[in-house]
């Protein structure tokens, strides 16, 4: 219960109820012991405390690490009903006062097997139903600690430690120098995850990682802050890195974890939820990226770290255990459960006085000896299950995943609240000094971007599944914001280039997290931007994209597009694209194609006409079309500003340009994507290309998000109008 950071991946293996892989015979056998996933329900089945203390040992002869008034050990008990099955209902873990000593009987369960991810495991998922004691002076929690130690791996021996192995630790395993199949005196080497803790009845939970200093950084919640997992300070050698924490009603509900690689993520649902529905936590197969963006309490990125182990600010036999810990890696993970008196932490933070961990042993000692005697921890259901993700396999070998048949296409629906929002506009985020994958805005910005938005539009297009956006759609969720999303995922070029490969799979499957994640926000999704026209500078092979598509299409339940020019979707070679995607989106520029304001709309219609027509029965949307105010007419090569724009650039021609754009659409009712909102500084070569670049200028806001004169002037027109 130290903190200590773990990692979490699912897999989705089915499992009867108490299942135990492994031949009776070969109970003992330790090469099953790594990644033994189960199941525990014990609201479903009559079992016996034998299921227990197949996956569990039940005691822990060594004092407690973090000094509190328990003890552990079976063979140290008064009370020899600490644990007890009461079936149909759960298992029970008690808390007993003790005759004469100022000890409480408690309980350390920790499972036999230990789990690490692998190219067979990308993710663990750890889930529990349950309720925890709550009341002054108690530290209960849920929680995954690692060891690299022989005794912890069983290492060189036969068979599994039984409890009668471990009896032989009583009253001589001091915890910092005795190792054993229970205790890791190597800590925090293999990283140390808590999923719960929780003190003193307050019924806020805390989610925390401990590391090595030399192992991990984390970033909470994509907030941007960058944050060592051992995180000493003063008074604290190890406080680890945390999250925020949240309230529950009585410390009760289903709480989750999911351990993958990079990332390391937090679930909880209250008493009342419904957490067995197809894919939810309780399910045969738990699905968490299905999982409502409500359910997610923390999520931590973790990331590589050039911090050391100081001495002066770390433990000497913290910074020897760490010596060889030196990746951001969580390895040999076993899970308990455990409830503590005062101690280390709930004991400081009994009250605010000087003397806080005496006050706390006072009290349990004395008015709240009655209290805290019988408080229980109640499991109803645990399981460690296995998420193997196929679809990520796939992208990863080159396979195309098969078509649905019969394949029935989804309707793109811009509506909110029963109002049709398709006059809908581009969102660039980027200000002056941010670029994409160098820095990217933060909460605040971004709810300023869209406070101005949304008394605009409703519906907003972006364009890759980053950081950058889930940010966006936390501050829409967490603010409740009337605003919806057509995601975009971006492409590149992958051919004769591994690492865009690499890109383009992370990319697609940062996509399909959040766009289940976020359901209820993002409407629709688009795989790739402009990347099957022939002057597209990152022009892909055909038959890859549409692997992207079927991946996304299959995982989802949005409809799913693919954008591109016009010069494209009026191809006939398009039609093979057409029929793997639910709608089309299409790009009309007619200022990029030589037309002058008084034909614009016109040229632009006939367009979209056509590529409607040549698609018969296909919803098409217009994904891109604006007027710039700003450009470069010295630029004359091939494809430059000055050979291709021949109609006037000028605020006064982006207000004409926006009053019949407006007309077209509302007259029209078709989803229209206004390009764009924001001028964008970094777009055209960045701070190499002056303020001329066409680029950086079609916005009807400015990049200070002061409105252009030409966006006032037609919102004014229109009000009159």
């Amino acid at each position: 219960m130290k903190k200590i950071a773990i990692l979490l991946l699912i897999v989705c293996v089915p499992v009867k109820l108490f299942s135990f892989p492994m031949e009776k015979s070969k109970t003992n056998d330790t090469s099953l012991i790594e990644n033994r996933f189960f199941t525990l329900d014990f609201t479903k089945k009559n079992a016996d405390i034998t299921e227990v203390k197949t996956h569990f040992y039940t005691t822990f002869p060594h004092d407690d690490p973090t000094e509190g008034n328990v003890v552990y050990d079976r063979l140290k008990w008064q009370h020899k009903d600490i644990i007890q099955l009461k079936n149909g209902d759960g298992l029970y873990l008690y808390l007993k006062k003790r005759e004469n000593d100022p000890n409480f009987d408690s309980f350390r369960l920790i499972s036999k097997a230990f789990y690490n991810l692998n190219d067979q495991t990308d993710g663990i998922l750890f889930v529990f139903k349950g309720k925890l004691p709550s009341a002054r002076g108690i530290w209960p929690a849920w929680w995954l600690n690692g060891s690299r130690q022989e005794p912890w791996l069983y290492k060189g021996m036969d068979s599994m430690p039984s409890e009668d192995d471990l009896d032989t630790y009583s009253g001589k395993g001091r915890f910092y120098n005795t190792q054993s199949a229970v205790n890791a005196t190597d800590w925090p080497a293999a990283g140390e995850i808590d999923i719960i803790e929780t003190i003193n009845g307050d019924n806020i939970i805390h989610n925390t990682l401990h590391t090595c200093p030399q192992m991990c950084d984390s970033e909470w919640n994509n907030d941007g802050q960058i944050v060592n997992c051992a995180n000493a300070r003063p008074g604290d050698l190890n406080a680890g890195c945390s999250g925020k924490p949240y309230e529950t009603e009585g410390s009760e509900g289903t709480f989750a974890c999911l351990w993958q690689k990079d990332t390391i993520t937090f679930y909880y649902w209250d008493p009342q939820a419904d957490i067995r529905f197809a894919g939810g936590p309780l399910s045969d197969n738990p699905t968490p990226n299905l999982w409502p963006a409500a359910a997610i309490k923390n999520q931590v990125k973790l990331h590589e770290t050039n911090a050391e182990c100081d001495t002066y600010l770390h433990n000497k036999w913290q910074c020897a255990s760490c010596a060889t810990s030196t990746s951001c890696l969580f390895v040999n993970m076993k899970m308990m459960f455990n409830a503590t008196l005062c101690g280390k932490w709930a004991g400081n933070r009994f009250d605010e006085s000087g003397q806080a961990l005496q006050n706390c042993q006072a009290f349990i000692a004395g008015e709240g000896s009655d209290k805290i005697h019988n408080q229980f921890m109640k499991i109803e259901y645990v399981s460690v299950k296995k998420i193997q993700n196929e679809v990520r396999k796939s992208l990863e070998m080159g396979q195309t995943i098969k078509k649905q048949q019969p394949f029935v296409k989804r309707q793109f629906e811009p509506y909110l609240n029963g109002k049709w929002i398709g006059n809908a506009v581009a969102y660039g985020f980027y200000r002056k000094g941010q670029a994409p994958g160098v820095l990217g805005p933060s909460k605040a910005e971004i709810l300023e971007d869209l406070q101005i938005l949304m008394l605009y539009w409703q519906l907003i297009r972006v364009y890759n599944a980053d950081d950058d956006t889930e940010r966006i759609l936390q501050v829409i969720h967490e603010n409740k914001l009337p605003i919806k999303m057509m995601l975009g995922i971006w492409l590149e070029n992958e051919e004769k280039n591994p690492e865009l490969k690499v890109m383009n799979t992370t990319n697609v499957m940062r996509g399909i997290e959040l766009a289940n994640r976020y359901a209820n926000i993002v409407i629709a999704v688009n795989i790739g931007n402009e990347s099957q026209v022939d002057w597209s500078w990152h022009k892909m092979n055909i038959e890859n994209q549409i692997r992207y598509v079927r991946a996304m299409r299959s995982t989802i339940i949005q409809p799913v597009t693919v954008a591109d020019d016009f010069n494209f979707w009026n191809k006939p070679h398009s039609a093979k694209m057409a029929s793997e995607v639910d709608f089309i989106v299409t790009h009309i520029y007619p200022l990029w194609n030589g037309k002058t304001l008084d034909i614009a709309i016109s040229w632009m219609d006939s367009t979209f006409r056509d590529v409607q027509q040549r698609h018969a029965g296909m919803q098409i949307v217009l994904g891109e079309i604006g007027w710039a105010t700003i450009y470069n007419p010295d630029k004359n090569g091939p494809g430059e500003q000055g050979s291709l724009i021949k109609g006037e650039v000028s605020l006064n021609a982006q207000e004409k340009y926006l009053i019949m754009h407006n007309e077209w659409v509302n007259k029209n009712k078709i989803p229209t994507f206004l390009f764009e909102a924001f001028d964008e500084p970094w777009k055209g070569g960045g701070d190499n290309t002056g303020p001329t670049e066409v680029e950086k200028n079609w916005g009807v806001f400015y990049e200070n998000r002061t409105p252009k004169a030409s966006f006032q002037n037609y919102l004014k027109a229109v009000k009159d109008k």
